[in-house]
């Protein structure tokens, strides 16, 4: 075997990566296909496009697997899926304008320091923020290539502008935050914490319920109610941080779009409930980092007051040492002084009993 011991062998390392890169563009192709509701003019920009959301996650890790699974990812699933571009080429060409546009967002959060473990308000935000930058990157690159391809004119570009946008904003604010909290130990040990299971369930249960339930009374009414989705978001996010969140949004994300499905919404009503989906996401994830950062605030104050009690006992433990070990000279001196003297006075008074003329009385 090549190699230093624990390591894959040179020869195995093109087969891992292919294997990864199959597998990615394997869950892009089936996400796509689920999600492939509403489909904008055959263009791979959908109402929601969780394949993206995994995907980006990989990109904000510095995978270069997961940008040349995005490029083929997003070229099958034109080909295979889409409806609207009639040549290959075109479809190539919009894979390409996907994956460079996110791939240089990507590249621009890794550059300013955005941590991909998500344990700060500001990486949070700066991943919304990364959302936003890229989904007005590609969804206008998209509409100039639409442009100049002749597929739009400019009334459609300027009235179908934002849905391009939108399917990849939440597909980004709903899936990347989960893929990569999910990468994280303590997470998965959180799992089987009936306190943490029991909170995440009860919001997003009452989150997915409370929207099947609003869709059903008709469109005008589900906006109206809409805002009250805040309430279990906000309380999953502030009993379980950000990673109750995670879930909680992604509950509602499902439920949402399996209730526009079954109450036979429109496109403009997906546009417009994931628009107020893309506030509640945005919410509920700062939310939820304020609270996971709090949190990791207070367990490092725990934990230095902890490291101080114990230092405070290393101390107290020196100092009895110490006092012991003073006492414990101290007493020495005190007994060795009148053995001393007691045996020169010994030796003094053996030396005049054995004088030739000693005065014994």
């Amino acid at each position: 075997m090549s190699g230093k011991e624990g390591q894959a062998p040179q020869s195995e390392k093109p087969l891992m990566w292919f294997a990864q890169l199959v597998a990615l563009i394997a869950i892009y192709l089936v996400l796509e296909w689920i999600s492939a509701i509403q489909e904008y003019r055959g263009v791979p920009v959908t109402a929601w496009n969780p394949g993206l959301g995994v995907l980006f996650a990989g990109l904000l890790r510095g995978s270069r697997i997961a940008a040349v699974a995005l490029f083929v990812g997003a070229s099958l699933a034109e080909a295979l899926l889409g409806a609207g571009v009639p040549h290959i080429s075109q479809a190539v060409i919009i894979a390409a304008i996907v994956t460079l546009g996110y791939v240089a967002v990507a590249e621009f959060a890794r550059a300013v320091n955005l941590d991909s473990r998500l344990e700060r308000v500001r990486d949070v935000a700066l991943l919304l923020s990364a959302a936003i930058g890229g989904a007005l990157i590609v969804g206008l690159s998209l509409i100039l290539f639409l442009l100049g391809a002749g597929a739009i004119d400019l009334a459609q570009a300027a009235h179908d502008w934002w849905p391009m946008l939108v399917g990849d904003l939440i597909g980004i604010a709903v899936v990347t935050p989960l893929v990569l909290r999910s990468s994280r130990t303590r997470v998965w040990a959180q799992l089987i914490d009936p306190s943490f299971v029991a909170g995440v369930s009860a919001a997003a249960f009452a989150a997915a319920a409370s929207v099947l339930f609003m869709l059903g009374q008709g469109e005008q009414s589900a906006y109206q109610a809409f805002s009250f989705l805040f309430l279990p978001i906000v309380f999953a996010a502030l009993r379980n941080g950000l990673d109750g969140a995670c879930i909680a949004l992604a509950a509602t994300q499902l439920a949402l779009l399996a209730g526009l499905n079954l109450f036979g919404y429109d496109a403009s009503a997906f546009t417009s409930f994931q628009t107020l989906m893309a506030v509640l996401t945005a919410a509920g994830l700062l939310a939820g980092a304020v609270s996971s950062e709090r949190d990791a605030a207070s367990r490092s104050a725990r934990n230095a007051r902890a490291l101080l009690k114990e230092k405070e006992s290393e101390a107290a433990r020196a100092d009895r040492f110490q006092l012991v070990t003073g006492l414990a000279s101290a007493l020495s001196h005190e007994i060795n002084q009148p053995m001393t003297a007691a045996r020169a006075y010994a030796r003094t008074a053996q030396k005049l009993a054995e004088a030739p003329e000693a005065d014994i009385s």
